[in-house]
């Protein structure tokens, strides 16, 4: 993003940070596939296990400096209305959208198709802002946008 000139409302530190934490969150509540961690009628009861079991097990030992800080690079995971918190995001839809196109290349269509689907126009609105959404997801925005097209075509 620097190279590129938008990396003025970007702060690497607390986007790294958040990074870190969202992984934490993960190793907490153990790996849960995309298809189940997306489902309406758990996802809402996961996130709120996650964020409890990272307070609990990883904030309440800490000072409470060190916790308010964490908390504020946690909160970026939700965040959509900083620069770093779309950038967050977006870092996410990829590494959704790069699981997906490995799946969907082998033959897993339905996987492939429902992360395409709930991430395409994201990352497509993205690469207006972040170089590097352009750079990675543009590798794939037409083979995606394909495979949308012809799954909305075969459903016709």
């Amino acid at each position: 993003e620097r190279e590129a000139g938008s990396a003025e409302g970007l702060d690497g530190e607390l986007i790294v940070s958040a990074g870190f934490l969202h992984d934490v969150g993960e190793w907490l509540l153990g790996d849960v596939r995309y298809q189940v961690k997306n489902d309406p009628r758990v996802k809402d009861v996961l996130r709120m296990i996650e964020k409890d079991l990272f307070e609990q097990e990883i904030l309440a030992p800490l000072p409470e400096s060190v916790r308010k800080a964490l908390l504020h690079a946690s909160d970026l995971q939700d965040d959509r209305e900083s620069e770093s918190g779309r950038f967050f995001n977006a870092v996410e839809c990829i590494g959704y959208v790069l699981f997906a196109i490995r799946e969907y290349r082998l033959g897993n269509h339905r996987i492939g198709l429902a992360v395409f689907s709930r991430h395409h126009m994201t990352l497509v609105e993205y690469m207006k802002e972040f170089a590097s959404v352009r750079a990675i997801y543009g590798k794939y925005r037409a083979e995606i946008a394909a495979a949308l097209a012809a799954a909305s075509a075969a459903t016709e």
